[in-house]
């Protein structure tokens, strides 16, 4: 009835960036009643990162501190089985492992996707400072 597609691969996420983390249902009808639960797991805990709830139709979303006003999940695709979460800001801590669990009736599935971190320097540059004794001297800048 129901079906995670995992990801082909890592995701990579840059520092200070956004990141989507996939989760992609294969389903004939999605229900907006579904559960959503995003799980990060480091070797000592496990951290509710961001927890969808359909039947709470006051207040479905809840964050954990540490990624408080960090999460968005795309709440118009629910119904094509998106049920992805953008992470806005990455930091290095955020790279690890992230379970989706969804949960619908009595239906369950979970995927797991690996988030790696990288960081973006500026552009390296070497320049020519002039003669210096019997050589010459340069400057690196990265």
């Amino acid at each position: 009835q129901f079906k995670i597609i995992p990801p082909d691969n890592p995701v990579i996420g840059v520092i200070g960036k956004g990141v989507i983390l996939p989760c992609q249902l294969k389903a004939k009808t999605i229900s907006e009643r579904l559960s959503v639960q995003w799980i990060f797991t480091t070797n000592s805990e496990k951290i509710d990162v961001s927890i969808y709830d359909g039947k709470n139709t006051q207040n479905p979303v809840t964050e954990d501190k540490r990624y408080q006003g960090r999460t968005n999940f795309f709440h118009t695709e629910f119904n094509k089985g998106n049920v992805s979460l953008y992470l806005k800001d990455v930091m290095v801590s955020d790279k690890g492992k992230y379970t989706c669990s969804v949960f619908f009736e009595n239906w369950y599935d979970e995927v797991v996707v690996e988030l790696q971190v990288a960081a973006i320097g500026d552009e390296s540059s070497v320049s020519l400072d002039g003669h210096v004794g019997q050589g010459i001297g340069l400057t690196c800048k990265s």
